[in-house]
C-alpha cells in the first residue's frame, strides 16, 4: 500500500510534466472478492459512504513528491484546494519523529507548487507537505525503493 501510495503521488508528478491537465480514477472503490480489480481510492463496501479510504486516496487528493539531490531536495505538489496559498514543507529524520517545519512555498493558481530546496538531508529522511483546507500528504521517503520485478508503469 506505501509503494502504491508513493507511485501514485510520482504519476501524478510525472503527468503534471508531460503536460496531462485531467486524470480520472478508475474505480472509487475495490470490487468484491475475488475480483482482480483491487485498485480503488476506497477499500470495498456495501456503499461508498461507508467505505474506508485508503492511503492513496490521500496522494491522489494531495500528491506531494520529493527527489533527494547534492545538498538539496527538489519537491512538486498540488494541494487539494487547486488555490494559491502558502505551503509548509515538513521533514522528518527516520520513519519515526516529529516533524519540523523547514520552508514554506507558495503554489500557483492551480494549486501547484515546486521548489529546490537546499536542505542538509540524507536518503533516511522523509517530507511532506501542509495546507490550509488540504490538511497534510502522505510523507515522501528519499529513499527511493527496491521493486526489482515491477515498477510504477507494470513489467
Amino acid at each position: 500500500m506505501a509503494l502504491a501510495s508513493r507511485w501514485t503521488a510520482e504519476s501524478l508528478y510525472q503527468m503534471w510534466r508531460s503536460g496531462v491537465s485531467l486524470v480520472t480514477w478508475f474505480d472509487l472503490q475495490d470490487r468484491r472478492s475475488p475480483s482482480p480489480y483491487q485498485s480503488g481510492l476506497y477499500f470495498h463496501s456495501a456503499s461508498l459512504d461507508r467505505a474506508r479510504p485508503k492511503p492513496l486516496l490521500t496522494a491522489f487528493r494531495f500528491p506531494f513528491v520529493a527527489y533527494l539531490g547534492r545538498g538539496s531536495v527538489s519537491i512538486w505538489g498540488r494541494d487539494a484546494t487547486s488555490t494559491r496559498q502558502v505551503v509548509t514543507i515538513q521533514l522528518r529524520h527516520g520513519s519515526h519523529g516529529s516533524w519540523r517545519t523547514v520552508a514554506k512555498v507558495s503554489s500557483n493558481r492551480f494549486g501547484i507548487f515546486r521548489a529546490r530546496l537546499r536542505l542538509a538531508a540524507s536518503a533516511k529522511d522523509w517530507l511532506r507537505a501542509a495546507a490550509p483546507g488540504s490538511g497534510k500528504s502522505l510523507g515522501f521517503s528519499l529513499t527511493v525503493p527496491h521493486a526489482p520485478h515491477i515498477g510504477p508503469w507494470g513489467n
